[in-house]
C-alpha cells in the first residue's frame, strides 16, 4: 500500500507540473481532449494503460515476477504489483491536446531531467526514498505517458537500474499508442 501511495503521489506531482503554467500563445486555456474518445470525457479516451504493456514485458524489465496489471480508472493508471522486496511498475496516460504545454511544464521543474532517445519530449524524475521511485514522462501528441518504477522495500538505491527499466518499458508503451 505504501508503494502504491508513493507511485500515485509521484504521478500526481508530474501531472500537476505538466498541466500547469503556460498557454499556447493565444491567451486561451489549454483544451483537454478525449484522446480519440468521443470528446465528452476528459479521461484517457481510447487509451487503456493496462494495454500499453504486457505482464511479461513488465516482469522482464523489472527483473522479478509481477502480478497482472490492475487498472485504476480514477488516476488513469495501471499498476503491476510485486512482492514487497521486488520492483513494481505503474503506467499512466493523461490525454490532453497541447503537448507543448506538457513539455514546457515538465522542463520548468528543475527536478525533471530531459531524456534523449524518444521522438517526443521526455523527462526523468527520481525520488531516492526507500529503494527509490523514478518516473519517465513523455509528452506525446495524444497526451502524457508516465512510466513509474519503484524499487522494493529495503533495496539499495539504484537510480540507473530504475531508469533503464523505465526507458525500456516506455519504448514498449509508446509503440502501442
Amino acid at each position: 500500500m505504501r508503494r502504491r501511495l508513493v507511485v500515485l503521489g509521484v504521478l500526481a506531482a508530474l501531472a500537476l507540473v505538466a498541466c500547469s503554467g503556460g498557454d499556447d500563445g493565444d491567451g486561451a486555456a489549454p483544451v483537454v481532449t478525449g484522446g480519440g474518445g468521443n470528446g465528452d470525457d476528459p479521461g484517457s479516451g481510447d487509451v487503456e494503460p493496462c494495454e500499453l504493456l504486457s505482464t511479461e514485458e513488465v516482469a522482464a524489465a523489472a527483473g522479478n515476477p509481477v502480478g497482472e496489471g490492475a487498472a485504476d480508472i480514477v488516476t488513469a493508471t495501471c499498476s503491476w504489483d510485486a512482492a514487497p522486496d521486488a520492483t513494481t511498475v505503474g503506467v499512466t496516460f493523461l490525454a490532453f491536446g497541447v503537448p507543448r504545454i506538457c513539455a514546457e511544464g515538465l522542463a520548468a521543474d528543475s527536478a525533471n531531467e530531459p531524456v534523449e532517445g524518444f521522438d517526443d519530449p521526455a523527462f526523468w524524475t527520481f525520488v531516492p526514498a526507500g529503494g527509490g521511485t523514478g518516473s519517465l514522462a513523455v509528452c506525446t501528441e495524444g497526451g502524457q505517458l508516465i512510466v513509474t518504477v519503484t524499487a522494493g522495500a529495503g533495496a539499495a538505491v539504484d537510480e540507473a537500474a530504475l531508469r533503464a527499466t523505465a526507458e525500456t518499458l516506455t519504448g514498449h508503451a509508446i509503440a502501442r499508442l
